[in-house]
């Protein structure tokens, strides 16, 4: 993470502090919730990982689960990890390919199957999940899944309550991000009750959409919903903390200033 990045630069003592190697052998319950809370929503500058490296963790995944319940979906995930154990032997004369022959050949065998362990798959995912995109795109399909989506009439579909609760989740990330970023000189300008000016709105919006907190959709939303982006954040600052100690007349500085302001 990049510690001179605005998101990250509040949490950098947490950041720095679970960058070094020792603070990962052991994690008590006041680190997992650092992490959990402070650490895991901020953003990085890894580049994000191959699509289907993710979906092979996914299936592994699933397979370890079915392993450790017993469960009858073992059977189909385990065909589909030795689907894409044959598809990946078709391509032996790749490079990347050829250290693992000996280990393909064995995941296509029953016996190497039985009394399959948890650490034997997870052996297989760091082996092979970069290797999955070496597999012809046509042939990658049908393995994660055996049916086709079938395309209906279109149909407008009104979200009600959960399009409401999704709002609320990103007003309650904005709010966050305002309390976590209140020195920043736009967002002070809003705690200090000041006028805000074109330049402050398009940098408020900027640093929203840029941080994460919430899609274009839900910007959009908050600016028709509340007469513009001005008065949104202004009212979820205001949520946040009581009256502003610059107005005089506490519960009203909204009504009164924002129609000039904003």
């Amino acid at each position: 993470m990049n510690t001179d990045n605005f998101v990250v630069r509040p949490r950098r003592r947490i950041v720095e502090k679970f960058a070094e190697a020792d603070a990962w052998r052991v994690l008590d319950e006041e680190s997992r919730t650092e992490l959990a809370q402070e650490v895991a929503g901020l953003p990085s500058q890894q580049d994000p990982e191959d699509e289907e490296a993710k979906r092979f963790d996914l299936l592994i995944l699933n397979l370890q689960l079915a392993v450790l319940r017993a469960e009858p979906a073992f059977k189909r995930l385990s065909d589909q990890v030795r689907k894409i154990a044959e598809l990946l032997e078709e391509k032996a004369n790749i490079p990347m390919i050829k250290p693992q022959l000996v280990l393909l050949e064995e995941i296509q065998s029953d016996e190497w199957w039985q009394d399959v362990t948890t650490p034997m798959l997870e052996n297989v995912r760091k082996r092979l999940r970069d290797l999955v995109k070496l597999i012809d795109k046509q042939q990658r399909t049908p393995i994660y899944s055996d049916f086709e989506d079938q395309i209906g009439d279109e149909v407008e579909v009104d979200l009600g309550l959960a399009g409401r609760e999704s709002f609320e989740q990103f007003r309650s990330k904005a709010r966050a991000f305002l309390r976590t970023n209140e020195n920043h000189v736009t967002i002070n300008r809003l705690r200090m009750n000041k006028p805000l000016t074109a330049s402050d709105l398009d940098e408020l919006e900027r640093m929203l959409a840029e941080s994460g907190v919430g899609a274009s959709g839900n910007l959009q939303y908050a600016k028709e919903q509340n007469q513009g982006l001005g008065l949104f954040v202004r009212l979820t600052a205001r949520q946040q903390k009581g009256p502003s100690r610059s107005s005089s007349k506490g519960r009203t500085w909204a009504r009164i200033r924002l129609s000039s302001s904003i």
